[in-house]
């Protein structure tokens, strides 16, 4: 699926991808031309109606800012390469990476993952903000950790298993914050500039472990 006008300069750009029950989409390709701020484009894909059965590969080649709305898949999604990322539905497993391009924003970034099963891929927003990731399963793997970046910090990340990643809040010199952290052992690393609170937040900071911090 190729993505390619920008019909609506100045204003808002909607691409609605609907799916038939089981579709499988080898890739999206997002390769709209515009200014950089303005006139975004923002897609989704199976926000409505089934979601797709296996999403391998969304990607933006094009210039004009993107917004990747809502993406709502059964088994597996791939890589996601994308300037703007708000809701990620997964329910498998999500084989990455997940990387949103932004660049200095605090509030631009990935807004929310969602996944059913194991997050095996890395997700990296080396220069936005990370609000929450919720896993079900384990992230990362014993054999093939995962790398989590988020220069404008990590609000929530939540996994119902283990934990095998490096993450790193300060990536290319920024100061990222960690707020809440929960799993059931930690392996890996964290580097991060402090413990805060988003705006508007009155829960505590946290690390939150049923198991070890290896």
């Amino acid at each position: 699926i190729d993505l390619q006008e920008l019909w609506n300069p100045w204003g808002n750009t909607w691409f609605a991808i609907q799916v038939d029950s089981g579709e499988v989409i080898e890739r999206v390709r997002i390769d709209v031309d515009g200014p950089p701020a303005g006139s975004p484009v923002t897609v989704t894909i199976a926000a409505t109606g089934p979601p797709a059965r296996r999403i391998d590969l969304i990607e933006q080649t094009g210039t004009a800012e993107v917004i990747l709305h809502e993406v709502n898949v059964i088994e597996s999604l791939g890589r996601v390469e994308v300037q703007s990322i708000n809701f990620l539905d997964v329910g498998g497993h999500v084989q990455g990476p997940i990387i949103a391009t932004n660049a200095g924003s605090t509030s631009r970034g990935l807004r929310s993952l969602d996944v059913a099963g194991d997050l095996l891929g890395d997700v990296l927003v080396p220069e936005g903000t990370i609000r929450s990731i919720t896993v079900l399963g384990d992230i990362g793997s014993e054999t093939v950790p995962v790398r989590i970046e988020a220069g404008c910090g990590l609000w929530s990340l939540q996994a119902c298993g283990d934990l095998w990643a490096d993450i790193d809040l300060c990536p290319a010199g920024y100061t990222g914050f960690l707020h809440q952290l929960s799993a059931d052992a930690f392996h890996g690393s964290l580097v991060m500039d402090r413990f805060d609170r988003p705006a508007g937040e009155t829960a505590p900071s946290s690390v939150s472990l049923a198991g070890w911090m290896h």
